[in-house]
């Protein structure tokens, strides 16, 4: 139920933003002129790359749901719509007076996306290794999503406590984690260092 809630939120948010804001922005034209028109900014959106980008974006693949198994990938399409956030987040920027908070808010939710895909990256990992066969994979108890997310949280703030990997795999993985943690804090700290 959460889960459809938050993908009607967001093809919500997606549809509003290609139907009201998208077709709303200004652009400039060959000679340097700013394009402030309505009727002219709708027709070069409908025209751009964007456009096609956008639809390709909103086209209802979880409806494959219905017949197939449920899975996440089939949203996986809204992925290409990325470039409008940072869009998005280079002009509130520009525009915000005190542009560090969007700063430190934007690199925060910067790490937390991190340790979401190492959260999952773990929990694939541990799959791959079998669930519980060795002490550094998740056991299988509890809710698998806390745990994975627990364990991304340890891993990348190197907060130590871990369990010992033992196999080759599982020490690259850590060791991954370990750099890709170092880099990731030290982006936060410059963040909030530039401040």
């Amino acid at each position: 139920m959460y889960w459809v809630a938050c993908d009607v939120i967001s093809d919500a948010v997606n549809l509003i933003d290609i139907c009201v804001w998208q077709p709303r922005l200004q652009f400039v034209r060959g000679g340097g002129d700013i394009i402030h028109d309505p009727a002219l900014t709708k027709a070069h959106y409908r025209k751009s790359p964007r456009f096609k980008t956008d639809i390709f974006s909103i086209l209802p693949f979880d409806l494959l749901c219905l017949n197939f198994e449920f899975s996440s990938i089939y949203r996986l399409n809204r992925i290409v719509r990325v470039e409008s956030f940072f869009e998005f987040s280079d002009r509130l920027e520009n525009v915000m007076a005190k542009a560090y908070i969007w700063r430190v808010a934007r690199t925060t939710g910067y790490l937390l996306f991190m340790l979401h895909l190492n959260a999952c990256a773990y929990f694939v990992a541990s799959e791959h290794q079998g669930i519980a066969t060795t002490t550094w994979v998740y056991d299988g108890n509890g809710t698998a999503y806390l745990r994975c997310y627990y364990f991304a949280v340890r891993s990348l703030i190197n907060i130590g406590g871990l369990p010992e990997p033992t196999t080759t795999f599982e020490i690259t993985f850590q060791m991954s984690n370990f750099f890709i943690g170092v880099f990731v804090f030290s982006s936060l700290i410059g963040q909030v260092g530039v401040t």
